[in-house]
């Protein structure tokens, strides 16, 4: 799978249960939740301000911990 929607180095990317979404953290400090059949970024968010790589997992069907 191509993430072409990362402008940086992605540091960690989870599944969700099922398949359907694809959390990502990037080294531009932004966590995104991606429709990996679209490619379309469904959610975005600065994870840090720190310079720390960040990892994302999804802890259930509708919540995902960075």
């Amino acid at each position: 799978m191509r993430l072409d929607s990362h402008p940086d180095v992605v540091y960690s990317a989870c599944w969700n249960w099922d398949g359907s979404q694809l959390v990502t953290t990037c080294k531009d400090k932004k966590i995104r939740i991606l429709d990996p059949r679209s490619g379309e970024i469904l959610e975005e968010a600065i994870a840090h301000e720190g310079s720390k790589a960040t990892r994302a997992i999804f802890l259930s069907a509708r919540f995902c911990n960075f």
